[in-house]
């Protein structure tokens, strides 16, 4: 997906309401410009900007742009900044030092559902820009929204209860809703036994039989 080039001459979203058409167009261009300059010391900028996305009603992606809006935020990041909407968390909580001022895990339900809502089950893999990628790798991005997603269509009641902070991470939800399961002791050791040599099975036996 190309990026969006917006009108140079665009003015501030700021003389504009909040989740307004003009003003959804405004801000996506702060976002853009914010991500384009992004570094440790210029992290603010991109967080009130998200900030400001967040807390307006309708936010951006449901309303622009108005012949054809990108209804999830993902497709709207994307389209606006190249990155995903989840990168862009990520990296505002690594440069950020972990500090938001806003619930991140309010942010990452509402993609899961509007993913739900809009798009069919798949993952998809970012281009990312050099100033970045070091920062979003290791961040295993992929798999908590794919379980994210998975709770947000088969489990809605886990997924609300991670929002308030009821499971420390997404794998610990995904695990309450079995969507991971975790090998009990036996599986555990039965699967190491089959890696085993003879040698090292007659040594066990030898051991068992004392």
């Amino acid at each position: 997906m190309e990026r969006i080039e917006f009108a140079p001459m665009l003015g501030s979203a700021d003389e504009c309401p909040a989740g307004s058409v003009e003003w959804a167009e405004r801000i996506s261009r702060r976002l853009q410009l914010a991500v384009d300059s992004l570094s440790r010391d210029t992290v603010h900028h991109l967080q009130r900007c998200i900030k400001q996305i967040w807390e307006a009603d309708p936010r951006p992606w449901d309303i622009w742009p108005p012949e054809q809006p990108y209804r999830t935020p993902d497709d709207y990041c994307r389209a606006v900044t190249g990155h995903s909407w989840k990168i862009l968390l990520e990296l505002m909580k690594e440069m950020g030092n972990g500090q938001l001022g806003f619930d991140f895990r309010d942010m990452e339900a509402e993609l899961a559902r509007a993913q739900k809502k809009y798009r069919s089950q798949g993952t998809r893999t970012d281009l990312l820009g050099a100033n970045i990628t070091k920062l979003a790798k290791g961040k295993g991005s992929t798999q908590s929204a794919y379980l994210l997603r998975r709770l947000a269509r088969d489990f809605p009641i886990i997924l609300a209860r991670y929002e308030k902070g009821e499971f420390k991470s997404v794998r610990a939800a995904a695990i309450e809703a079995n969507i991971i399961k975790i090998p009990t002791p036996y599986e555990l050791i039965l699967k190491l036994l089959l890696k085993l040599s003879n040698e090292e099975r007659e040594k066990l036996k030898a051991i068992l039989n004392d």
